[in-house]
């Protein structure tokens, strides 16, 4: 954690914001099986990418089993018409 936080700080100063942390109500319907969530915001998918990379290089995954999702934000018609054509 100590190592990650000042760069985490610079990514920040680069656009890189923390919507939120969390913890995954036991009680909801269909839980996915993690216990904690994290949402972030990031302008552009360079900074995706260099976001993830700095996470890894900084070893979280060593002490932290996570998955990760990402995709652009859509407007719910979006995603909805994108979910029928399935």
């Amino acid at each position: 954690m100590s190592q990650l936080g000042p760069i985490i700080e610079g990514l920040a100063k680069a656009g890189v914001e923390i919507v939120g942390w969390g913890v995954n109500d036991p009680e909801t319907p269909y839980r996915g099986d993690y216990r904690y969530l994290a949402v972030w915001k990031i302008p552009d998918r360079e900074l995706v990418q260099q976001f993830e990379e700095t996470v890894e290089q900084g070893g979280w995954h060593k002490y932290f089993e996570q998955i990760n999702v990402r995709g652009e934000i859509l407007t719910p018609g979006t995603v909805i018409g994108n979910m029928i054509s399935l």
